[in-house]
């Protein structure tokens, strides 16, 4: 039992842990909780390094550095409440440019994962004009503040571009007035001087009348003369009037571009005011929200103390049921112990009974082998050959055969089958030694050489094997049977379920056998022989189902009889060694990690 002592003292360690964890845990999202700000500067559409970066926290200068190379620029700033930062890019004659960034009311839960960074594609800064005063473009051009509805940092732009460059684009409209107004001075001038000049022409024709030691022809001459000169002064007064007229016009247009452009900054700063409400909306709605998280966390710290008091009773009855389960636990290692005895006894028994299993199908095994044709055998008799056998299990219900005698014209002809009996493992072993012997004895003992009558027989010999038993055996094989003359290449066949294919000219053809089987079946009719002449080249298959029927690839369906003919005709062409690896690798990339689920018997024969 703990005393009160021992009670305070838990509770007091209890809270220091809590508070050492959450100090850490403060500590550690002040670390992480970084603001990354990117962006590259350049000076009239060309990327400049080395410009001046000045970052301000609340007014106070905390870091000055340059732009790096392609004028590249990164800065953190850390995330603090109540701070707010200034970046200002400056570099001497240009207009220099400045972003606000304001770190208030960011959640601790949302600092605590971080910011992977606020990136501006690109800032660009203009030469300054002369005369200009530039003090009213100081502005931020963008005010950065976190947006508590993306949960992220957002921004709203003070001055646009467009605006500045109209802003500028009005001082150079006054300075260019300036140089107007200089002109037309300059014109004034003038005139005041060609009306001087008049006035002494005039006095000079005054004085023209007194003289008359002229002769009346030079008079007229220089009466045209001076008339000549009055036409040219009338015509350059006229045109200066009319360059004080267009002057006063551009003046004229100017004031009105220049009240335009105070419309739009009207405009513009009306949407800007809009634009404060909806933001002071946006935190008012903030507060709210964090005014209901703080009555949530109220209600959750109550359910912790409540949930304190049930703690402390439930600890004294689960001391109590750890005891009850300790007795029980100790009873049941008893009895435990005692089955595992018994347990590893019977697996022993049970290792032994396998072996003796497995050694029995390992000979049935060697049985069934000598059954079946050598390799060298058929390599001998039919070189352009090959045989893909695969059984499911140890020993196998498909089988291949072949026969060659010497009364069949010196070894030029070769009965061979590819056959399939009903089951698979043991019992298919089994029947398949019947159907092998009744095969040998349809050739050996009744001397035939006709693949129909063959399978005539050898069903006969099959019911007649199976009839001696008390009970209605309906087991029984499919077979594909061919006689092959390799001297002429003329191919007899016959099948029982199992078709015949054969690739010749790029195509495959099929051979269509009885639908029954060699065994016990409703209406049974006699098996037909087809005759077929190859050319040289060609290659036929005999084959079972066990390769159409295995189950795979990306959807796990069946293999089918469609594809596997596809897969035959585009590799017939090649070697049969080759094409029997083929199909090897094939069956293992279609069946994947299925189990395999039927013997497969496939003969490859080229003529």
């Amino acid at each position: 039992m703990f005393s009160k002592q021992n009670l305070r003292i838990t509770k007091h360690s209890l809270f220091l842990l809590i508070f050492l964890f959450t100090k850490e845990n403060i500590l550690l999202s002040q670390e992480i909780c970084k603001l990354p700000f990117m962006t590259r500067v350049s000076v009239e559409g060309v990327s400049s390094s080395g410009t001046n970066v000045e970052v301000f926290r609340n007014s106070l200068s905390i870091q000055k550095f340059q732009t790096g190379i392609n004028g590249e620029l990164l800065v953190y700033l850390p995330i603090v409440d109540s701070v707010t930062y200034l970046v200002v890019i400056s570099k001497p004659k240009y207009i220099s440019k400045s972003f606000e960034i304001n770190t208030s009311h960011v959640p601790k839960q949302r600092c605590k994962i971080g910011f992977t960074g606020f990136s501006i594609r690109e800032v660009t800064l203009t030469k300054q004009l002369l005369g200009v005063n530039y003090n009213a473009l100081k502005a931020p051009i963008l005010q950065i503040y976190y947006d508590p509805l993306t949960h992220n940092f957002n921004f709203d732009k003070v001055k646009d571009d467009k605006n500045k460059d109209n802003l500028i684009d009005l001082k150079k409209n006054e300075a260019e007035m300036a140089k107007l107004q200089d002109s037309i001075k300059d014109v004034e001038i003038r005139n005041g001087d060609l009306k001087l000049k008049l006035s002494e022409i005039e006095m000079q024709k005054l004085n023209s009348d007194f003289l008359h030691k002229q002769s009346e022809k030079e008079k007229e001459v220089l009466i045209l003369s001076e008339k000549q000169k009055i036409n040219e002064l009338n015509l350059l007064k006229n045109q200066t009037e009319l360059i004080r007229k267009e002057l006063e016009r551009k003046k004229i247009q100017h004031e009105v571009d220049a009240l335009n452009q105070s419309k739009k900054v009207q405009e513009y700063e009306i949407a800007q005011q809009k634009s404060d409400l909806v933001k002071k909306e946006l935190i008012s709605k903030k507060n709210d929200q964090e005014i209901e998280l703080l009555n949530k966390d109220k209600l959750v710290k109550e359910a912790e103390l409540k949930s304190q008091t049930t703690q402390r009773y439930s600890l004294y009855a689960g001391i109590l049921l750890a005891l009850l389960f300790s007795v029980f636990v100790a009873n049941r290692l008893k009895v435990s112990q005692n089955q595992r005895k018994i347990i590893a006894l019977q697996k022993q028994n049970v290792e032994q009974k396998q072996k003796e299993i497995l050694d029995s199908i390992s000979y049935a095994k060697r049985l069934q082998q000598a059954i079946l044709p050598s390799d060298d055998l058929v390599k001998s008799v039919l070189p352009e050959s090959f045989i893909f056998y695969q059984p499911k299990d140890i020993v196998a219900g498909d089988f291949y055969w072949m026969y060659v005698s010497e009364q069949m014209e010196n070894d030029s002809n070769v009965l061979i089958a590819a056959a399939d009996c009903t089951g698979h493992g043991v019992p298919g072993a089994m029947v398949s030694i019947v159907c092998s012997t009744a095969l040998n004895r349809a050739v050996n003992e009744f001397d035939l050489s006709d693949p129909g009558e063959i399978l005539d027989k050898t069903r006969e010999l099959v019911l007649e094997t199976f009839s001696k038993s008390s009970e209605d055996v309906k087991d029984g094989m499919d077979i594909s049977l061919a006689f092959i003359n390799k001297k002429t290449r003329q191919v007899k066949w016959s099948g029982a379920n199992n078709s015949l294919w054969y690739v010749t000219n790029d195509t495959i053809e099929r051979l269509v056998p009885n639908k029954q089987p060699i065994g016990k079946t409703e209406n049974p009719s006699t098996f037909t022989s087809h005759s077929l002449l190859l050319n040289s080249g060609d290659f036929i298959f005999l084959f079972t189902d066990g390769f159409a029927d295995q189950f795979g690839g990306p959807k796990g369906k069946k293999f089918m009889y469609k594809q596997l003919a596809d897969f035959l005709k585009q590799n017939a062409k090649l070697k049969p060694e080759i094409q029997k690896e083929k199909l090897l690798s094939k069956f293992n990339e279609w069946k994947g990690n299925l189990d395999q689920v039927d013997d497969i018997c496939i003969i490859g024969i080229g003529v």
